[in-house]
């Protein structure tokens, strides 16, 4: 499975005559869990490129050494074109030059990807996160020639609503990418590596959101929520868990062991958002519950005129609803 954000069906070839950044790269896509072959130069690449194609098995991205001297970047790209006709791959050029003419130019070429050497896992998952859902990043815009890094628009929020959020996942490039969406919307985020770390952690800290990747192998999802559950303090206790899922039989696996929202993996960066910052007004995770301060957005004298209400009309229902339930009428 890859990551959050990542579609599973990417296959990458990735050129380059360093064998040092074939490697790196290579151990990068690994980690994501996403199909690469590494081809060290012009010829390998496209004799590669070739052999999938034939197999039925194209590569949906192209990462490439924009840097190699003369002309191998409009070669590779001409001659791969040529051999895919309208299956042509999305192009993303690896590059240290930050000069805009540099960039113009293989704009021109047809790149519509940049990214800036030395490779960052994030980096990489950003661009893979702006392919979801499309066969070519050729048909995509999204992208700045003048910084050569993948631009992704998120609104910071402001700072009364921003949350304090614990991240967990086994693997680190899975937990980079919803982390920097998270950072960059406003939010806090701490990382844990393991479900018994998580629930270590909030033994001594309060968190307004647990964010846990069922899809970890170093994470027990469905015993770490036992584990949080069965914390002494009540913040501890009734802290939102939300769940990372692929399959539709986990989610409800992880519905039934008390988390109280899925997600499936794929997700955008705006369903995340959407989920941790538009909670229900009552959370219930067991017979306790938690009234959440953070839908009134900090403005407590509207807090305090919704609490007033409740408290005022609140004799009344209970007796109507009392007076229901003598007459054997639950509707």
């Amino acid at each position: 499975m890859t990551g959050i954000g990542l579609p599973g069906d990417i296959r990458v070839l990735v050129v380059d005559k360093n064998d040092g950044n074939l490697q790196t790269l290579n151990g990068m896509f690994s980690e994501l869990r996403i199909f690469a072959v590494a081809a060290a130069g012009l010829e390998s690449a496209c004799a590669t490129f070739d052999q999938a194609d034939r197999a039925n098995q194209p590569f949906t991205l192209v990462f490439f050494d924009a840097d190699i001297p003369g002309p191998t970047s409009r070669v590779l790209i001409d001659r791969i074109r040529s051999s895919a006709g309208a299956a042509a791959p999305g192009f993303i050029a690896v590059t240290t030059s930050a000069e805009v003419s540099a960039v113009e130019d293989l704009r021109e070429l047809g790149v519509r990807g940049f990214l800036r050497n030395p490779v960052t896992t994030a980096d990489l998952m950003a661009v893979l996160g702006a392919a979801s859902g499309s066969q070519s990043l050729e048909r995509l815009s999204i992208f700045s020639g003048q910084s050569c890094s993948p631009l992704l628009e998120i609104e910071p929020i402001p700072e009364h609503r921003a949350q304090r959020i614990l991240l967990a996942s086994g693997s680190p490039a899975r937990r980079r990418l919803p982390a920097q969406w998270l950072e960059r919307r406003g939010h806090s985020v701490a990382l844990a590596s393991s479900g018994w770390e998580v629930v270590e952690i909030l033994a001594r800290e309060r968190f307004d959101i647990a964010l846990l990747d069922g899809e970890s192998p170093d994470l027990d999802l469905v015993e770490t929520v036992a584990g949080i559950r069965a914390q002494d303090r009540s913040d501890a206790f009734n802290t939102p868990v939300i769940a990372l899922y692929a399959a539709a039989a986990d989610r409800q696996r992880y519905l039934s062991a008390g988390v109280n929202a899925c997600l499936h993996k794929e997700a955008k960066a705006a369903e995340l958002f959407d989920l941790i910052e538009k909670p229900p007004i009552i959370l219930v995770t067991s017979t306790e519950i938690v009234f959440d301060f953070t839908l009134f957005d900090g403005d407590s004298e509207f807090m305090a005129e919704v609490v007033n209400l409740f408290l005022e009309t609140c004799p009344q229902l209970m007796s109507a609803i009392d007076d229901a339930c003598a007459r054997g009428d639950a509707g």
